[in-house]
């Protein structure tokens, strides 16, 4: 019974870990937007001809050493349409 009642704690830790897992990035994110978005810049919206970069982000979730030397950000290219 006690083993019973330490396999349903540990359990029950793994999925509220798991759901603080989801939920924080999605907070982080909706405050970060909410502060972008009201900062005196505001929206960026680019203009056909504009220089921009572009993140390579393919791997992002991996734990690979090679990724600590990879290009992450794309060459400067031109916006073709808005």
């Amino acid at each position: 019974d006690d083993m019973l009642m330490h396999m349903l704690y540990a359990e029950q830790q793994r999925l509220d870990g798991y759901e603080e897992a989801v939920v924080h990035p999605q907070k982080r994110k909706s405050l970060f937007d909410k502060k972008v978005l009201g900062s005196r810049e505001g929206m960026v919206e680019f203009q056909r001809g504009d220089l921009v970069q572009y993140r390579f982000n393919q791997m992002d979730n991996t734990h690979s050493t090679e990724v600590k030397l990879a290009v992450r950000w794309s060459k400067p290219v031109r916006v073709a349409e808005k």
